[in-house]
C-alpha cells in the first residue's frame, strides 16, 4: 500500500513525456530481470587488456586533483586492517564475509536477490539502504592509494594489495544486477570514479598483468551500461543526475574502445551543460536548497571540468558551473565540516573527504553579502560572529525532495561553532516520524502556526504546495543593517509571516517576527541552541561568548531537550546520528496579528537600545503596510 502512495505522488508530478520515459524503464527492468533469472552472464567478460590505454598506461591517465590527506600512523594502521567509518557507523572489510551487504546500523543482511525487487525504502525491515551504500562507493580505495603513493608509510604493497583484494571481493560479493548496490544509478557513477582514480593513483604499483584491469573493465561496462538505461531524468533531475553524467563521462574518456564509449561520453556532456545553470544558480547556490549537495554536485564539476581541460577541451558550461558553486561555497566556509546544515545533507562525498576542489582561499571579510536568487544573506559581524538569514525557496521543484521548510530561519555561528543551530538531516530511510521532524519547520528557527509545516510533507522526498518567499528590505546605513523578507507558507489559514532583523555590529542583533491574518491561531517561536542553556525572567542565557537571548511577546517560554512525544530538542551532526540540544519555545495562542521581538546579544556588557528598537519595528512595519 506504501508502494502504491509513493507512485501515486510521483504521478502528480509528472509530465506525459516523463510518464512514456518511466514506462520504458520499468520495461527495460523487465528484460534486466528476466536475463538475471535466465543466469545470463552479462558483462563478466574476460577482456583483452592490451587494448585499453588505461589498463596498460606508464603514466597517469586522470588529471592530479587537490588533496589535504594528512594522516596519522594510527589511522593508517586502521585503514590497512581494514577498517572504516562508513558516515557515522563503524565498518570493517573482512574477505569472504559478505560485509557489503550487511547493513551498518542494524546488522541485518540486505537479500541478493534482483536489485529492483528489494524493498529498501523507509520502513524495511533491514536498514537504511543509504548507510549500506557508503562503504560499496569503494571510495576508500582512493584513501589507500594515497597511502600507497606517501613514501613515508613505507606500506604501499599492502595498501595495494587491499586496494586489489577489495575489489575482486565487491565484484564477487555482488554479481551483475544483483542486490542493492545496483538499485541507484547514482551509487554505481560514484563507482566508476572511485576506482579510477584509485587504480590510476596507484598505478605505478600495480603489476600489468594484475587480474585488477580485467575487475575494472567488467565494472565500467557493466556500470555504464545500467546507467545509460537508468538516467535520473524529469522529475528525478538533481545531484543524481549530475554524479550519474560524470560517471559516464569518465567511463567514455578513459575507456574510449568499449562500443558505447561515445555514446556514454555525448549523453554526459548534453546533460551535465543542460543542468549547469538550472542547479547551480547564477549567484553559484543550490536550486536544491542544501549546502552540502552543492559541495557534492561542485566536486562532480571540478571532476568533469579538470578531466576535460587534461584532454585540452574548455567546456565554458561546465567550468563556470564549478567555478560559480566554489565561489559560493568558500564564501561560507573552508573546509566541508564548516557548510551550515541548512537543507538535507547525507556525510557523504563525490570522491572522498579529502579532496579539495571546491573551495577557494578567500579571506575574511566583514559586512554583509545577499545572495538573492538562492535566498541567503550572509552577515560578517565580526571575525568571531557570524550570521546566515534564509530567504530562499522550498527547493527544486517539482518535489522538493532535499529541501527543508526553513524559510525565514536564522543561523548563528560563534568562533566557527554554530550556536543557534538548524538541526541538520539525521536519516532518509530511519523512521518517518525522525525524518518529517528534522525536514520540517519546527527544527528550524523560525515560527510555526498551528503546529503546522510552511509546506504539505508527503514523503521522504516530497513537498506540496511550496511556498513562495519574498526579500522586502534590505539596507544599511550607520547605525547597522536592516533585512525584511516573508513567506506564504500558511497562506491556506490566512496568515503571513515577516520576519526583519536588525543587526548592530556592535551591540546585537533584534529579530522582529510578524504574523498577519484573521482569528485565532497558537503560534510557536523556536531557537535551537546547541549550547548549555538556562532561562530566568524569558532571558535564555547561553555558555557560549556571553550569547544571551531574550524574548517579548510570548505567553510561556520553554526549554525543551530530547522530549520524544511531541519530537523537540534535537540535533543530527552526521547522518545517521542525533544528540539532544536545547530547543527554545516561545509560545502565543490568541487573534492575529502578533509581534515576537526576540534580541541576541554576544557582548554581555552592551544591549541594543529600547528606543532604537521602537523606530527599527516603525521602518519594518511601515515596509510591509507598503507592499
Amino acid at each position: 500500500m506504501k508502494k502504491l502512495s509513493w507512485y501515486v505522488s510521483r504521478l502528480r508530478v509528472m509530465s506525459l513525456a516523463e510518464i512514456i520515459h518511466r514506462v520504458g524503464e520499468q520495461l527495460y527492468l523487465l528484460y534486466l530481470q528476466f536475463s538475471f533469472k535466465a543466469k545470463k552472464k552479462l558483462f563478466f567478460k574476460t577482456y583483452s587488456i592490451s587494448e585499453f590505454a588505461f589498463c596498460t598506461s606508464k603514466q597517469n591517465s586522470l588529471p592530479e586533483l587537490d588533496w589535504n590527506f594528512e594522516p596519522n600512523s594510527l589511522q593508517v594502521k586502521q585503514w590497512l586492517a581494514g577498517n572504516w567509518q562508513v558516515l557515522n557507523f563503524p565498518w570493517r572489510w573482512e574477505k569472504d564475509r559478505n560485509c557489503w551487504n550487511i547493513a551498518p546500523d542494524k546488522r541485518n543482511e540486505w537479500p541478493i536477490s534482483f536489485f529492483n525487487s528489494i524493498n529498501y525504502r523507509t520502513g524495511n525491515v533491514v536498514g537504511d539502504v543509504r548507510i549500506a551504500w557508503e562503504a560499496s562507493r569503494l571510495q576508500q580505495l582512493v584513501v589507500l592509494a594515497l597511502v600507497a603513493q606517501d613514501n613515508k608509510f613505507d606500506q604501499s604493497k599492502q595498501a595495494v594489495d587491499l586496494i586489489e583484494s577489495q575489489l575482486r571481493d565487491w565484484l564477487e560479493s555482488n554479481q551483475y544486477l544483483a542486490g542493492i548496490h545496483y538499485i541507484s544509478s547514482m551509487e554505481c557513477a560514484l563507482r566508476i570514479i572511485a576506482v579510477c582514480y584509485a587504480l590510476d593513483i596507484a598505478r605505478v604499483n600495480i603489476k600489468p598483468d594484475s587480474s585488477v584491469w580485467n575487475d575494472l573493465l567488467n565494472m565500467i561496462e557493466g556500470h555504464a551500461s545500467l546507467i545509460e538505461k537508468r538516467l535520473s531524468l524529469y522529475s528525478s533531475s538533481g545531484n543524481h543526475t549530475i554524479a550519474e553524467s560524470v560517471g559516464l563521462l569518465y567511463a567514455g574518456i578513459n575507456f574510449p574502445e568499449f562500443k558505447r564509449a561515445k555514446i556514454w561520453q555525448r549523453k554526459a556532456l548534453v546533460l551535465l551543460r543542460d543542468e549547469a545553470d538550472r542547479q547551480i544558480l547564477s549567484d553559484g547556490g543550490s536550486i536544491e536548497q542544501s549546502f552540502w549537495y552543492l559541495l557534492f554536485v561542485s566536486d562532480l564539476y571540478g571532476l568533469a571540468d579538470k578531466l576535460l581541460d587534461h584532454l585540452g577541451i574548455r567546456d565554458k558550461k561546465i567550468q563556470s558551473a564549478f567555478e560559480r558553486a566554489s565561489e559560493f561555497l568558500s564564501t561560507f566556509a573552508s573546509r566541508p565540516d564548516q557548510l551550515p546544515d541548512i537543507g538535507d545533507g547525507d556525510s557523504g562525498y563525490a570522491l572522498s573527504k579529502f579532496l579539495r576542489i571546491s573551495f577557494k582561499d578567500i579571506k575574511y571579510k566583514s559586512g554583509i553579502r545577499t545572495f538573492e536568487q538562492t535566498g541567503y544573506t550572509l552577515s560578517n559581524v565580526t571575525p568571531n560572529i557570524k550570521l546566515i538569514m534564509d530567504h530562499g525557496s522550498l527547493g527544486m521543484s517539482p518535489s522538493f525532495g532535499h529541501g527543508h521548510a526553513d524559510c525565514l530561519s536564522l543561523l548563528m555561528f560563534c568562533g566557527g561553532e554554530q550556536v543557534i543551530t538548524d538541526c541538520g538531516t539525521y536519516g532518509y530511510s530511519l523512521n518517518h516520524e525522525w525524518r518529517k521532524y528534522f525536514k520540517g519547520t519546527s527544527a528550524h528557527n523560525t515560527v510555526t502556526i498551528d503546529d503546522r509545516d510552511q509546506a504539505d510533507y508527503v514523503n521522504s522526498f516530497m513537498w506540496k504546495d511550496a511556498y513562495n518567499s519574498r526579500l522586502l528590505l534590505q539596507r544599511e546605513d550607520e547605525s547597522g543593517f536592516y533585512i525584511l523578507a516573508s513567506h506564504n507558507g500558511y497562506e491556506s489559514i490566512g496568515v503571513t509571516h515577516s520576519r526583519g532583523i536588525f543587526i548592530d555590529y556592535q551591540h546585537g542583533c533584534f529579530v522582529w517576527d510578524r504574523l498577519d491574518g484573521t482569528g485565532n491561531h497558537s503560534l510557536i517561536l523556536r531557537w535551537h541552541l546547541d549550547a548549555v542553556v538556562s532561562i530566568k525572567n524569558n532571558k535564555i542565557f547561553t555558555n557560549h561568548d556571553s550569547v544571551e537571548l531574550s524574548i517579548d511577546g510570548a505567553d510561556e517560554i520553554k526549554n525543551f531537550s530530547g522530549r520524544l512525544n511531541p519530537i523537540s530538542g534535537w540535533k543530527s551532526s552526521g547522518y545517521g546520528e542525533k544528540k539532544p540540544i536545547s530547543t527554545i519555545e516561545a509560545k502565543y495562542h490568541g487573534k492575529l496579528s502578533h509581534e515576537f521581538n526576540t534580541y541576541i546579544s554576544w557582548n554581555s556588557d552592551s544591549k541594543i537600545n529600547s528606543n532604537s528598537v521602537e523606530s527599527i519595528i516603525e521602518k519594518f512595519r511601515e515596509k510591509i503596510c507598503a507592499t
